[in-house]
């Protein structure tokens, strides 16, 4: 058979169509004519790959795998127990309930001081609303609920961190009725509660302060100063009241609350009772104590000078 005879056996007429096949593209790339014999000899289509391509792929794995698996070691081993609180403060809520402190009394156990009941309101500021209109219509409704203005409440919410969990007091001493009075409306206000505490009644606060001292809300230096306080416990300053402190404050109960997505409670559980806090009992006489102070008290109106009480025999 004639070269061109062999050739012509490849071609395909397409006087009867207008248009090409598919395969009549890959039939003419796989015929290619031998340069030497001038034959028409089949070629291949594919490609080999080269080896480097392979090694540059294994390579682009290895270091992807490895990023991968530095980042997730950072994540679990770094950050997991930062991720895991977060995690935690978004379903659960801790109430703490205060513990009483304890009652100071004298030789023969008449109390110096007690406790009174008050009330304070305080904001959670991760249950907060989000939405900055929503908490201005909040504000604006809580100010004309307890008295406060607000511009006061917003200064002071504007300044906390809004995904802390940590009870922020927006005003204490709250008055008994209107403190009911936020109660029954309380679901009103979101993120914001009544929470019940006590404060210190010193009896014969006059003759008594120089030796009982005093307690009052714990400062923002003695609060990073001290563990296991909150911002809205009670702490002793002076006196008794800070010599004792360790004996007097109680330790304050846990109550948890489990919510869900939408902040609905789940499961609530008394996980601690509050315990109150331990009495102390001082050598002073009470009694002794008034009779002094009113003998100096008569003194000090015949004299412009001062005046001194001594006791000759402590034990009559």
């Amino acid at each position: 058979m004639s070269s061109w005879n062999r050739q012509k056996k490849y071609i395909i007429s397409r006087s009867q169509r207008s248009y090409i096949e598919p395969e009549e593209i890959f039939f003419d790339a796989k015929i290619k004519q031998d340069s030497i014999s001038g034959e028409l000899v089949d070629s291949r289509l594919e490609v080999p790959i080269s080896f480097d391509n392979f090694k540059l792929l294994a390579l682009s794995i290895s270091v992807a795998g490895l990023i991968m698996f530095t980042y997730d070691f950072y994540l679990q081993y770094s950050l997991g127990e930062k991720f895991a609180l977060q995690a935690q403060n978004n379903n659960t809520r801790i109430q703490s309930i205060k513990a009483p402190r304890g009652i100071i009394y004298d030789r023969n156990m008449q109390p110096l001081v007690t406790n009174e009941p008050s009330f304070d309101v305080v904001a959670i500021p991760k249950d907060l609303p989000i939405s900055m209109e929503d908490l201005d219509i909040q504000i604006k409704n809580l100010s004309d609920t307890i008295g406060v203005s607000a511009n006061e409440l917003k200064v002071v919410i504007e300044g906390i961190d809004r995904m802390s969990i940590t009870p922020v007091i927006l005003k204490e001493n709250l008055d008994k009725n209107i403190a009911l009075l936020l109660e029954s409306k309380i679901n009103d206000f979101q993120g914001i509660k009544v929470e019940k505490n006590a404060v210190r009644d010193y009896k014969d606060s006059v003759m008594f302060s120089h030796v009982v001292g005093y307690a009052a809300k714990i400062s923002n230096k003695e609060l990073r100063d001290k563990s296991g306080y909150l911002p809205t416990d009670y702490i002793g300053k002076m006196g008794i009241e800070h010599s004792y402190e360790d004996t007097l404050r109680g330790e304050n109960g846990r109550y948890v609350i489990n919510l869900d997505a939408r902040h609905n409670i789940l499961i609530e559980n008394m996980e601690r009772e509050a315990r109150i806090g331990d009495g102390v009992v001082l050598s002073i006489d009470a009694n002794l104590q008034k009779r002094a102070y009113e003998l100096l008290e008569e003194a000090q109106k015949n004299t412009d000078l001062g005046a001194s009480l001594i006791a000759m025999n402590p034990r009559s």
